[in-house]
């Protein structure tokens, strides 16, 4: 699996925030399938295991919401207000256009999954690319 980010982002920068929005108007989490748009972006940053790692991400034009499970309760769920979610689950080929989209506009297509071993609380699963 290949992770991806922007480039001179600081750690914080990465991070999501609790947002005011209704749950029910969240975007789905996995396993249905969503489409993002924004541009491709590449950086590095510790990851899990505290090793700083280079990782790429999906930075939108406007937050999206997720509904998340609590950091301390996982049976509540709360809304999550994020611009920029993680890549993840890239094979080399799908990796490698991305890291030539960086900067560009994209089209993704895929799953957002809650996931506490990444860089950005919620992460996005590519299974299609289009440019934009």
């Amino acid at each position: 699996m290949l992770f991806a980010a922007l480039a001179g982002v600081p750690a914080g920068a990465l991070a999501q925030d609790r947002c005011d929005c209704v749950v029910s108007e969240c975007r789905a989490m996995e396993p249905a399938v969503v489409v993002l748009t924004g541009h491709v972006s590449a950086g590095v940053g510790a990851g899990a295991s505290g090793r700083v790692e280079p990782f790429l991400a999906i930075e939108l034009r406007r937050p999206v919401c997720v509904e998340v499970a609590h950091p301390d309760r996982p049976l509540v769920r709360v809304a999550m207000s994020s611009q920029r979610f993680e890549l993840v689950g890239l094979d080399a080929v799908m990796g490698g256009r991305l890291r030539h989209m960086v900067g560009q506009g994209a089209t993704l297509r895929g799953v957002l999954v809650q996931r506490r071993d990444a860089h950005t609380a919620v992460v996005f699963e590519v299974r299609a690319i289009e440019r934009r």
